[in-house]
């Protein structure tokens, strides 16, 4: 078939649809949805058996394995993970495990308590392996609501929008961790779903701003973004709704109010019933705070996480994910023009594979950026004005417009180390739904590049993603077989990525600052350990222990880092 084909052209027989799994056979839908579900549950379980249980894919899931170790020891739901040295250190600046907050006299290293408690009895009956069916389920929620979401956009086969989402997209790769990612977008994508269904008057004002509220409301509960994107997305289709009907646009605005604030209250009273004080209103309230703050750096991590390709270079990572994203936009324009010339769709796309395969020969790595990481969002960003067959422009245009509030407030340092940006995953998640029945107007050709990229991606994703639980069960094995009673990390994440082995009782602690390692070294003042080891950076020059020496030094593999660990011992008299 030639480039320039229409893959719409011609609508395939009942036969060949049900043999690319949408057709029913004559069965009720219920059963072909728990068929697929338990399809995608046998793909994650079967790659999350290649894994390490103790590695993850990023740090705070080191944390969420410590707090469900410490609870299922103790046998208690308090997520308290203690601390060994807190009478030296009040403050709490030298805990092992960075970002732990205190309250009163608990230490909580966890972003989210509904999570974890959802976590914890599976977790207590069959381990880490286990609770990983939390994140499996919000992956499969995610793949039913785009399902939904695309036959709304007027796809034609709305069913490969669930095993693009559920196989071929970042929330694939978070299927495979204890994050809280794959429920939020479940959460939004259904609260999305509601509201267009609200702004096409299908369903009551009532029931759909309620359900859209409840959710929006329990994805802010895991994910701060999501307030954002429920404001956003909620506040275009009243809008909307109030060029009709006025009156129904003030019930369902009400209705979605009153869910959220429902779902944050009660978050709320169980933050404080169990830990005193709200943890996750403090966060939020620490976010909004943060907006536009340190403006070079908020462009250069929004950079990271729209485009990039995570090369450590920025300049380079801005230059190559740009060059990226114009091949892959270029070959959407030009394959919605019957008459452009075949050879520039094929220089353009294979422009853009070449780019990939280059990066993927540099090693296993994170690919940050969610047009990168996402190929199919591309061709939803710049398709979707003139597809003649998607319905809802307005929310691929909502989807665009939070990215930069998004940008503005995200958590600044955790850039490079995520995949797809993992605080846009609503954004990747809209337009790769909507690139997705784009391309069912494009050149089948053109088609199966898109998704063979996000094939190829995705493959890569799941590597990575298996290669770093083992390199992080590694680093912990190495730090557990320390000998020295006394084990001090300079590099702010070694103990959180070795958390699977945290014990309140290990003696480790972190000290990034001079101001914790001063308080460290008060403490070896008193203590008087006979050996000493610090993990740190090979140039770093500024470790003097007062009456301790330097012995000996360690390499350490700490992912694409290299550390090293140096041994102390008493200088003598």
């Amino acid at each position: 078939m030639s480039l320039t084909q229409q893959a719409g052209s011609t609508r395939p027989s009942p036969a060949s649809a049900v043999a690319l799994g949408h057709g029913d056979l004559g069965q009720p839908w219920w059963t072909r949805s728990l068929v697929a579900a338990a399809l995608l549950i046998v793909v994650y379980a079967g790659i999350v058996a290649l894994a390490d249980p103790r590695g993850t894919l990023g740090t705070d899931t080191g944390g969420k394995l410590a707090t469900l170790a410490e609870m299922s020891a103790h046998a208690t739901w308090d997520p308290d993970i203690g601390y060994w040295a807190a009478p030296a250190d009040p403050d709490t600046l030298a805990h092992p495990l960075y970002y732990t907050v205190r309250f009163e006299d608990r230490y909580v290293n966890v972003t989210t308590l509904p999570m974890l408690f959802a976590a914890k009895p599976l977790s207590d009956l069959g381990g880490v392996r286990l609770a990983l069916a939390l994140p499996m389920l919000g992956a499969i929620g995610a793949a039913f609501a785009a399902r939904g979401l695309a036959a709304r956009f007027g796809a034609r086969f709305p069913d490969r929008a669930f095993w693009y989402v559920g196989l071929l997209s970042p929330i694939a790769i978070y299927a495979l961790d204890l994050w809280e990612h794959t429920i939020g977008v479940a959460l939004m994508g259904g609260a999305i779903v509601a509201l267009v269904d609200l702004a096409d008057d299908r369903r009551g004002a009532l029931l759909a701003g309620l359900g859209a509220g409840l959710a929006f409301g329990a994805a802010a509960t895991l994910r701060t973004e999501a307030l954002l994107y429920g404001a956003a997305c909620t506040g275009v289709a009243l809008v909307l709704v109030a060029r009709r009907r006025p009156g129904r646009a003030v019930v369902a605005g009400g209705a979605a109010l009153a869910g959220v604030v429902v779902m944050l209250v009660a978050n709320e009273m169980l933050e404080r019933a169990v830990l005193g004080d709200p943890l996750r209103s403090g966060r939020a309230a620490d976010t909004a705070a943060s907006a536009g703050g340190d403006l070079s750096t908020r462009i250069g991590e929004g950079i990271r996480t729209s485009i990039g390709l995570n090369y450590s270079d920025l300049a380079v990572d801005a230059l190559v994910g740009s060059v990226v994203f114009a091949a892959l936009a270029t070959a959407v324009v030009l394959a919605g023009r019957p008459r452009s010339a075949p050879r520039h769709l094929v220089e353009a796309l294979a422009a853009a594979v070449v780019l990939y395969v280059v990066r993927f020969r540099t090693g296993l790595s994170f690919v940050s950026g969610m047009f990168a990481a996402t190929p199919l969002a591309v061709a939803g960003f710049v398709g979707a004005g003139g597809a003649k067959r998607l319905r809802h422009r307005w929310l691929v245009a909502t989807a665009v417009g939070c990215l930069p509030a998004v940008w503005a407030v995200q958590f600044v340092g955790g850039a490079g180390p995520q995949w797809g940006g993992r605080y846009v995953l609503a954004s990747g998640w809209v337009l790769g739904v909507a690139g997705l029945v784009v391309l069912e107007t494009m050149p089948r050709a053109v088609s199966r590049t898109f998704v063979g990229l996000a094939l190829v991606v995705t493959v890569y994703g799941v590597a990575f993603a298996v290669d770093r639980t083992h390199d992080a069960a590694r680093l912990a094995d190495a730090i557990v077989a320390r000998e020295e009673p006394l084990v001090v990390a300079r590099v702010g994440h070694v103990f959180r990525e070795a958390g699977a082995e945290y014990t309140r009782d290990r003696p480790w602690l972190t000290a990034v600052d001079a101001e914790a390692f001063a308080v460290v070294v008060d403490m070896i003042a008193v203590e008087r350990p006979t050996s000493i080891a610090v993990i740190t950076y090979p140039d770093d020059g500024t470790l003097v222990i007062p009456a301790y020496r330097v012995t000996g030094r360690e390499p350490l593999a700490f992912f694409s880092e290299r550390l090293e660990v140096r041994h102390y011992e008493p200088a003598g008299p």
